[in-house]
């Protein structure tokens, strides 16, 4: 993939005035048969790439409790290395979610918050719900509800993996 370098204005600009593609491309997926529309068009991926490099952007010259630029602090380091190699030997995203409890992910005696928050706001994990729900016939939507006991999902990003120096 190549990469360019473009103005974080132009970017902004074009990340939200094209936001309403994401539902023009499950009208093109519809017209799959149609000859002259490709039916691979991955207008949603590309826009969310785009979206989260506009908010790293962002988020580097953000005054916030943790710098998203600042370099891994030991603890840092270690849950991250520990979250990838998990991944690695179990190929993530194919199988399974790795998850946190919830006292994983409550911050420690005099921390402000958890390891896996500071990871988070760096950009170098995301995390997510578990959730249980009910796809009821003829609903365009699962109808969901958490899964309290489950703690949370979590996984690396691209900048996490970067920031470990791998690929």
């Amino acid at each position: 993939m190549k990469t360019v370098t473009v103005s974080l204005e132009d970017l902004e600009a074009i990340v939200f005035a094209t936001g309403v593609i994401k539902t023009i491309e499950g009208a093109l997926a519809s017209r799959k048969d149609d000859p002259f529309v490709k039916p691979y068009l991955d207008y949603t991926e590309a826009h969310n790439r785009l979206a989260t490099a506009m908010r790293d952007a962002r988020r580097a010259d953000a005054d916030t409790l943790v710098k998203y630029d600042a370099p891994l602090d030991d603890d840092e380091k270690q849950a991250l290395t520990l979250l990838a190699k998990r991944e690695d030997l179990t190929e993530l995203g194919k199988a399974e979610a790795f998850s946190i409890s919830t006292a994983q992910k409550a911050p420690g005696p005099g921390e402000s918050m958890s390891v896996y928050d500071k990871l988070a706001a760096k950009g170098c994990v995301v995390m997510g719900n578990f959730v249980r729900g009910v796809l009821w016939a003829g609903a365009s939507a699962a109808e969901l509800a958490p899964y309290t006991d489950a703690g949370f999902a979590i996984k690396t990003t691209v900048r996490g993996r970067a920031k470990l120096g791998g690929p």
